[in-house]
Order: C-alpha cells, then sequence, then structure tokens
C-alpha cells in the first residue's frame, strides 16, 4: 500500500487559496451599498430655518462647494444659498446607511466624482438654469414623499457638488430630531 504523504508548504497554499477565494470572489450584490454609491445617504448637515448650522447626523457624505441649503431637514421647501452661478440642479432619492462608517468619509467623499448621466437616471426632479436673487433660491419639494435625498448642483464651470437632506412629511411628533432621523434610517 502507498501512503501519501502532504507538503505543508502545499497545505498552507491550499489553505491561503480557498481563503482568498471565498473572501474575495463573492458577489458585489452581497456587499451591500457604501458611502460612494450615488444613491446613498450616510448623514445630514442639520440646519434651522434661518441658515444656522444646529450640528449633523451621522456622517455625511457630502461634498458641498460654496453652496449651502437650509432648512435641514426641510418640508415643501428648501432654500438654497450659492457663491457659485448653478446650471442644474437634480434632486433624488436616497438609501441611508448609518452602519460601519468611516470617520474619513467626509475627506474621502471629496474626491468622488458622478457623471451627469448617472444624476439623471436616478433623478426624482430637475431644475435647470434657476433664476438667483441675490445668490439665493427657494426650492419647491412639494410632491416628494418623506424621506432621505440628494441634491446635485452644476455650476457653471461644470462642477458638480452634491448634499443630503431629509424631507419630512408632517412634523416630528414627540421625537426630538436626531431620534427621527435615527427612526427613518431604520
Amino acid at each position: 500500500m502507498k501512503t501519501i504523504t502532504s507538503n505543508p508548504i502545499s497545505v498552507l497554499l491550499i489553505i491561503f487559496i480557498t481563503s482568498f477565494v471565498f473572501t474575495n470572489c463573492k458577489d458585489d450584490d452581497d456587499s451591500g451599498p457604501n458611502y460612494a454609491d450615488i444613491d446613498v445617504v450616510t448623514g445630514v448637515v442639520l440646519v434651522d430655518d434661518n441658515g444656522m448650522p444646529l450640528g449633523t447626523w451621522n456622517i455625511p457624505n457630502e461634498n458641498k462647494g460654496n453652496i449651502g441649503i437650509f432648512p435641514n431637514p426641510c418640508q415643501s421647501f428648501l432654500f438654497l444659498e450659492s457663491a457659485e452661478a448653478i446650471a442644474n440642479i437634480w434632486i433624488i432619492p436616497a438609501n441611508c446607511v448609518s452602519e460601519n462608517l468611516n470617520n474619513n468619509i467626509p475627506d474621502l467623499s471629496l474626491s468622488l466624482e458622478y457623471n451627469i448621466s448617472e444624476i439623471e437616471s436616478k433623478q426624482v426632479r430637475k431644475i435647470e438654469g434657476p433664476p438667483f436673487n441675490n445668490n439665493s433660491l427657494v426650492l419647491d419639494l412639494s410632491g416628494l414623499e418623506a424621506g432621505f435625498y440628494r441634491i446635485f448642483f452644476e455650476t457653471d464651470s461644470g462642477v458638480i457638488h452634491w448634499q443630503n437632506f431629509y424631507n419630512i412629511d408632517g412634523g416630528l411628533g414627540n421625537l426630538e430630531l436626531t431620534e427621527y432621523l435615527d427612526e427613518a434610517c431604520d
């Protein structure tokens, strides 16, 4: 009878290859959404009705440029202030992700790039060449369902910026703002 002996290096190589295949060859859909996905919100900059910052909820994945939106969360309308001329505005519905957030998301988000066709394929509303009054504009959000959204701005120079917002349908009820967004994100 012939005895088969195994080489320790061969065994380690087989274990390594098997481990690599099972951890790196899974379907991309299994990993779920991440902060870089065009339709993902990881946090919101909270701003009152007068444009005064109230803090943040979670870690926003935004590239704001010199553009401000308020109030956030909003209801029926959103004020926009910009130091740059805006050529186009798109609003897309977004999914909220609050698990496993990386503290570098704000910095990493500045290097993200989205193209116009990608944005337009997901848009629920587009506003072309909005007329500004003293670098400000009021956006009518009537008809948008309650939920998380991303608003994209294309400047006249072709640069695209984006911010996250939450559109409230009704009031907060008895919940505080952060509790409300926590529940909306579940």
